[in-house]
């Protein structure tokens, strides 16, 4: 895959931005995945990294098996930037310790925080992606979060194979297990 950065400079106040997404909806299969603004001398910078191949996403990245996947599929496509969506900054944290202990830096994934309850921002969360895998549930093990979980894990399937379907993936994994 190739990376590359463009910048566009204009004068303080000029509005391009919805110009630029223009051309951006033409530059398929181009992903808008990131944007700094900078400051250089009363212009403004705007950098936009575009990746020119195709974007992994894995929900529950944060989780037990979803971080062993993200691992997994680090270490199987090194050039490629895996999109971790993670529920709570505490599980993230504790998957990127994990990593550390197996001698994984993850350099290649970029941390996408998503509410899979919510259909719009998973929609929204979920354009250009071209593989997915869905290893996000709710997990417990207390009597009074079952109702809760029987609610939400479908829930949150659901939202991830409707975005998935609305943006042409062209593949989608969902693992589950016995306790979710």
């Amino acid at each position: 895959g190739i990376k590359t950065d463009v910048c566009l400079l204009w004068p303080r106040g000029q509005q391009i931005r919805s110009a630029w997404h223009a051309v951006l909806q033409h530059a398929a299969p181009c992903q808008l995945l990131d944007e700094c603004v900078h400051s250089n001398k009363g212009i403004h910078c705007r950098l936009i990294w575009l990746y020119l191949y195709p974007m992994i996403v894995v929900t529950g990245a944060s989780g037990m098996l979803g971080s062993q996947v993200v691992l997994q599929l680090s270490q199987k496509f090194p050039e490629k930037t895996i999109h971790a969506w993670y529920r709570s900054e505490s599980s993230r944290a504790a998957a990127i310790a994990s990593w550390s202990a197996q001698d994984f830096q993850g350099k290649s994934v970029h941390w996408v925080k998503v509410d899979l309850e919510n259909q719009q921002e998973v929609m929204d969360a979920m354009q250009g992606a071209s593989h997915v895998v869905h290893a996000a549930a709710m997990v417990s093990f207390r009597q009074r979060d079952a109702m809760r979980m029987q609610m939400v894990n479908p829930l949150m399937a659901e939202h991830v194979a409707l975005a998935a379907a609305d943006s042409q993936v062209n593949n989608l994994i969902h693992v589950s297990s016995v306790a979710a």
